[in-house]
């Protein structure tokens, strides 16, 4: 006779049966003890979720990935706190601006914000995704919250990418020369150096604009 495995299944929680019934994949199983805030547990559950949340936006299941992304951050804001959670909201906004999700980029970032307005990193994605939609006056206002609260290179970046949308290319030339004369040994003043080639190469062939559109032309991004 064969023995019986007395070995039972650990019972789904009651977020993993109502996606198991609509046929949805479970966001893998947020481990609950309670880390130190901190900790390299914190850090690796963080980044476990925050993949398979990217996997969701990767294969067009928008509404899924963004009520994963609630699940998480709510975990998160119990667990860790609110600039945790603001952290793993502007990693998962970049994450949707590389896939070309904009509009989902701005959400995520302003939620951060929303979280944790100390947060510089927190402004400084609200701003970038506000430029793409030209909402300017608002990404200005993020730029100078990111400033206050210490990132005053990527305010500076930020600032001179709104002068060449505005077209105002000579002065916008003129802020990425001085960011990365001001602060040559910064890690966001590598930002600064393609904007100046491709500033310095409109100069001089006497181009119109060395905005994005013409930059594509030319073969430069």
């Amino acid at each position: 006779m064969v023995a019986r495995d007395r070995r039972t299944a650990r019972p789904k929680s009651a977020t993993a049966r109502l996606n198991c019934q609509n046929n949805e994949p479970d966001l893998p199983e947020i481990r609950h003890e309670k880390p130190q805030i901190g900790s390299r547990f914190a850090f690796e559950n963080a980044l476990h979720q925050q993949e398979a949340i990217k996997e969701q936006l990767l294969q067009g299941n928008i509404g899924l990935a963004r009520r994963y992304a609630d699940d998480f951050v709510s975990y998160q804001l119990r667990q860790s706190g609110p600039e945790y959670a603001a952290k793993s909201l502007c990693r998962l906004s970049q994450e949707a601006k590389r896939i070309g999700l904009n509009s989902v980029q701005l959400e995520w970032a302003q939620r951060a914000v929303d979280i944790y307005p100390e947060d510089p990193w927190a402004h400084g994605q609200a701003a970038d995704a506000l430029i793409h939609f030209l909402r300017l006056d608002e990404a200005l206002r993020e730029l100078d919250l990111a400033e206050a609260h210490g990132d005053i290179v990527f305010a500076a970046t930020g600032r001179a990418r709104i002068l060449r949308t505005q077209n105002r290319l000579a002065d916008a030339l003129g802020a990425f020369e001085s960011i990365i004369r001001d602060y040559p040994d910064h890690e966001e003043v590598v930002f600064a150096f393609p904007e100046r080639q491709r500033g310095t190469m409109w100069r001089s062939r006497g181009a119109p604009s060395y905005g994005r559109p013409a930059w594509r032309a030319r073969g430069l991004r």
